[in-house]
């Protein structure tokens, strides 16, 4: 379902209409938000978190090193 469109907006809000009404505990209609307009999730487990971090200083190692080697910046 394509939530970009007003046809899917639609669509989808009257799925989630459907849910709301069988499982009111769990999903709230104020709750609504298209998928199309979620922010992405981003993982809290540890492991995960090193990893990316470690991810993230090589790779500014890496072009903090080529820009040096260019001469955009100096050492």
């Amino acid at each position: 379902m394509d939530t970009s469109t007003p046809e899917g907006r639609e669509a989808f809000k009257r799925e989630y209409e459907v849910l709301c009404e069988l499982a009111p505990e769990i999903m709230k209609k104020e709750d609504l938000v298209f998928p199309h307009e979620m922010s992405p999730l981003i993982s809290t487990e540890p492991h995960f978190r090193r990893v990316w971090q470690c991810y993230r200083e090589h790779y500014l190692r890496m072009r903090l090193a080529l820009a040096i080697e260019n001469g955009d910046v100096t050492q």
